[in-house]
């Protein structure tokens, strides 16, 4: 049965239609029908998901930052996030997660598009990090009222904001993050600030990979109690991330994973990858069309499928950059 809601947009099963909305059209398609995937097929659909519960995760972690995102914040960090996977060379499907991507493909993902951070904020920050691992910003001399544009509803709104920096670590293969350092700079209007070198601290636990956001809110003022009022709001609340390092002494795929201590700022995840790569054969060879023996893929892209081999001794083929637990 199909209804039509609030909006005025037709939702539901008519007959072999399915009516649903995606943003402001009203779209009909075919009901679809059961049918009985391919290994590949399969293969494919499963990494998605993983990619997909990788980019929950970290959109969850930055909450406090974001603050406020646009409708399509969602897509485009699902979109970095296949990218930094499915865009690692040497990289075998169904037997990588983002602690073998190329992490640069996140730097730079905006959480609000209707205030860009790169556009908000004249000036760059220049990100670093010394050989013993260690990160830090640069900040260049800051003038409020000259170097932060505010949409026309504020533009003469706000006498102070705050910039801050989110560094946080994150262990997919062990399913926690840990809030490892954070740091917030205040600016007032009219006045001038000096410009600033900003070290993060903390101890970063072995395995976890590293992420950094940049975010700035504005504060206006209660005109009864001059008590500090949040401006940010879905059409200014600008924060990417905008830096991102790959983590060291990361347990293996495959392995078991360990108990994961309780401690403060460390919190646990509703990650699903590793249960996803864990069932992946089992839910192949219940499911698939034509399961064969099913084997890896061994392309090293987002195009690859899986093998299904017959039976064959060949060697396996040696691709560049595959990493071999021995």
């Amino acid at each position: 049965m199909a209804v039509i809601d609030s909006k005025g947009y037709v939702r539901g099963v008519v007959g072999p239609s399915v009516f649903r909305r995606a943003w402001d059209k009203n779209i009909v398609q075919a009901r679809p029908g059961k049918i009985r995937q391919t290994a590949p097929s399969i293969e494919s659909s499963s990494e998605f998901g993983l990619i997909s519960s990788t980019a929950a995760c970290i959109r969850h972690a930055f909450a406090p930052a974001i603050r406020y995102y646009d409708g399509r914040a969602v897509g485009r960090a699902l979109s970095a996030v296949s990218g930094s996977i499915r865009g690692s060379a040497g990289t075998v499907r169904c037997q990588r997660d983002l602690h073998d991507g190329d992490l640069s493909q996140l730097v730079g993902l905006e959480f609000n598009r209707n205030s860009l951070l790169q556009d908000v904020l004249r000036l760059r920050a220049e990100v670093e990090r010394d050989a013993s691992g260690q990160g830090g910003v640069q900040l260049p001399a800051l003038v409020m009222r000259r170097d932060l544009r505010r949409p026309e509803p504020l533009k003469n709104k706000g006498y102070r904001m705050q910039v801050r920096f989110l560094l946080i670590g994150f262990n997919f293969r062990e399913n926690y993050y840990e809030y490892i350092d954070h740091r917030e700079l205040e600016y007032r209007r009219g006045e001038q600030s000096e410009a600033q070198t900003i070290a993060f601290e903390g101890e970063v636990p072995a395995g976890c990979m590293l992420m950094l956001s940049m975010s700035i809110s504005l504060y206006g003022s209660n005109a009864f109690d001059r008590e500090d009022v949040l401006l940010n709001n879905l059409q200014f609340s600008p924060c990417a991330l905008i830096g991102a390092w790959q983590s060291e002494e990361v347990i293996a795929l495959a392995d078991p994973k360990p108990l994961v201590e309780e401690r403060e700022g460390r919190f646990m995840m509703g990650y699903s990858g590793n249960e996803i790569l864990a069932a992946l054969a089992a839910k192949i060879k219940r499911k698939a069309k034509d399961p064969g023996k099913w084997a890896p893929s061994t392309n090293s892209g987002g195009a690859g499928s899986g093998v299904l081999t017959k039976g064959r001794k060949d060697d396996p083929p040696i691709i560049k950059g595959m990493r071999i637990s021995f």
